[in-house]
């Protein structure tokens, strides 16, 4: 069975790194949105994060208001 997930994030790369693990498999589809206040360095960081796999994908940034 297949799921997919929607990860919003605009920082602590630790704990997406962290949930990325615990939820990974590759039958899954995972798709994360940074806001796009975030800072530019965390970005990178997440589509370094997400290039490790090829079933994580990530969407075009846009202001969220939380």
């Amino acid at each position: 069975m297949s799921i997919a997930y929607f990860l919003m994030t605009h920082d602590n790369i630790a704990q997406l790194t962290r949930l990325l693990r615990a939820i990974h498999d590759p039958a899954h589809c995972i798709l994360i949105h940074v806001d796009a206040k975030s800072p530019a360095g965390f970005r990178r960081e997440v589509a370094q994060l997400a290039g490790r796999w090829p079933n994580v994908h990530l969407m075009r940034s846009r202001k969220v208001r939380w």
